[in-house]
């Protein structure tokens, strides 16, 4: 029930409208992040033939859509809003500067500009206990793995990593490419937190069965940068109050994203699916 009114929370427009007309602060509603897919402090940025479906794009200053991109949700920001050649937008918008339009842009729904736009907090969550074992995979083996607290994980190419419900703790984490992961939510959410690195190499395919809720897996990292390489399958949603989180070209992400600055590059589609949710934070 609870993942449920998530989200549906995160999908409506009319919860996300009813929060700004009643101008609610931050700091009293310092969980709105929910209302959306992608919400960065600095800049949103979806570069050219970029996708998002199924939420909100928001952010406190700045949110660009490149040429040909795609959203399907509203736009809120609490600065300026660009859209280049071709960008679609199937909401509205809401934001307290300027509006920027390049020749062919849509946006279906109203757009107002509101003197009050309130931020949204990135959620920011207390320091994993450091110490326990470094974990290292080597190709072409698997390492079922419980949840607990790590020095650092290294998952070679060619290897598996599977993880189960319950938390983690990594002082890093680090998946090279053509690593496999296997997320096993079944009995309830898988929380992955790491200190200081959280890297998902390029061609990183990740499995999610037991939920299909894209916030049934959550990633957070302390990191100031945080990327997810190209040709990637990315299942979860990811929260990074200090980091750039770069998304790079042609990667399936089913999920959410928060963080400092929030980048996707160019061919990236994000959704909310069966899928699982990554977390990277201050």
């Amino acid at each position: 029930m609870e993942l449920a009114l998530h989200r549906y929370r995160r999908r409506s427009g009319l919860a996300l409208a009813a929060l700004l007309a009643a101008g609610i602060p931050a700091k009293t509603h310092a969980e709105c992040v929910d209302f959306f897919l992608i919400y960065s402090r600095l800049e949103t940025r979806l570069a050219d033939r970029a996708e998002a479906h199924g939420g909100n794009l928001g952010s406190d200053t700045y949110v660009e859509l490149g040429a040909d991109a795609k959203a399907t949700g509203d736009l809120r920001s609490g600065g300026d809003v660009f859209l280049r050649e071709r960008a679609s937008v199937n909401g509205g918008a809401s934001l307290r500067g300027s509006l920027t339009r390049q020749n062919g842009t849509e946006i279906m729904g109203p757009v107002k500009v509101v003197a009050g736009i309130p931020s949204c907090a990135i959620p920011v969550k207390p320091l994993p206990p450091l110490g326990g074992e470094a974990i290292s995979i080597a190709a072409g083996q698997t390492r079922i793995l419980p949840p607990g607290d790590y020095q650092s994980l290294l998952a070679a190419t060619g290897s598996t990593l599977q993880l189960s419900a319950g938390e983690y703790g990594f002082g890093s984490f680090r998946l090279e490419p053509g690593a496999h992961v296997a997320l096993m939510a079944g009995d309830g959410p898988i929380e992955i937190n790491t200190e200081t690195e959280l890297s998902i190499g390029d061609r990183v395919l990740m499995d999610q069965t037991g939920s299909a809720d894209p916030v049934a897996v959550r990633w957070y990292t302390y990191a100031t940068s945080c990327r997810i390489g190209t040709d990637v399958r990315f299942r979860g949603s990811v929260t990074a109050p200090r980091a750039t989180i770069s998304v790079a070209s042609r990667v399936d992400f089913k999920g959410a994203l928060y963080g400092e600055r929030v980048i996707l590059e160019p061919d990236t589609k994000i959704g909310q699916g069966a899928g699982n949710p990554a977390v990277c934070a201050q």
